[in-house]
């Protein structure tokens, strides 16, 4: 990607996020180049334009501190997610404990930065979030084991909850996108790989992962999130490749991996 190409992309980055969040403040110079920063080397216009730099904006603030935009994060992500996590038949208590715990992995730094600072943009940030209260919501289910709902079924009402765009993609380019995950798995480094495995297949914690490779819980979660978007990065231009989509669709096949992942790294890991 020329200097040319790369000034026109930090310059939509800018106007979406300044438009969407008039309110926060971030140096632009800096924020340009972290986001360029997180693109792969060989990132061309399309890859660009398709990151989404009002979501970046404020997941960047977020993972600084600014109280304004964890309070706009609170109001706008996590919330709302209760209506969803309603539908899964979860109590308001449990819904809360989701939230909390929600709050706790994304916002909270533990030794590093917060894992909120992992979201690329190369996805919806609101179906990023839905993933990760899909996961806590298992989670929650697994240790209490008073609910009867299958794994799949919570994921895919989760992840397609009033979304009929994305329903609709998932039909339609199902075995493209099991493929392209097929691909994408098969293209991590060999620790990825064992990394995915012991999270989702063997149901190792965070804790038994580090102690498995004798670090810090922090860093044990964050070889795991780097995993996990490499996987979804790779996945996302493999798919891309497949359907010949153009630049304007790139964010929606984002939001399908994205919706689609966690159930592929279990029935492909196994």
């Amino acid at each position: 990607m020329t200097e040319e190409e790369l000034g026109v992309a930090a310059a939509v980055w800018i106007a979406e996020a300044r438009a969407a969040y008039p309110e926060i403040e971030l140096d632009e110079k800096a924020f340009v180049a972290q986001v360029t920063s997180r693109l792969p080397a060989d990132a061309g216009p399309e890859q660009a334009s398709a990151i989404c730099g009002r979501d970046l904006w404020l997941t960047t603030a977020c993972a600084a501190g600014d109280p304004r935009a964890l309070a706009l994060f609170d109001a706008q992500f996590i919330a709302p997610l209760a209506r969803v996590l309603r539908a899964t038949g979860l109590e308001p208590d449990q819904i809360d404990e989701v939230h909390q715990e929600l709050r706790r992995k994304l916002l909270v730094a533990d030794g590093e930065a917060p894992r909120i600072a992992d979201y690329s943009g190369r996805a919806d940030l609101r179906t990023w979030i839905r993933t990760s209260a899909i996961r806590t919501s298992i989670d929650l289910i697994r240790r209490r084991r008073d609910l009867p709902v299958e794994d799949e079924e919570l994921a895919v009402l989760t992840a397609l909850s009033d979304d009929p765009e994305l329903a609709h993609m998932k039909d339609r380019y199902r075995d493209e996108l099991k493929t392209a995950i097929a691909e994408a798995i098969a293209q991590l480094a060999p620790r990825d790989r064992l990394l995915l495995k012991y999270h989702y297949i063997d149901g190792f914690s965070i804790d038994r992962i580090g102690t498995l490779y004798a670090v810090h819980r922090a860093t044990a979660a964050r070889w795991l999130g780097t995993a996990r978007e490499e996987l979804s990065a790779r996945a996302h231009k493999l798919l891309g490749a497949k359907l010949g989509v153009t630049a304007s669709q790139l964010r929606s096949i984002a939001r399908l991996v994205e919706s689609q992942l966690d159930l592929s790294i279990r029935r492909l890991l196994d």
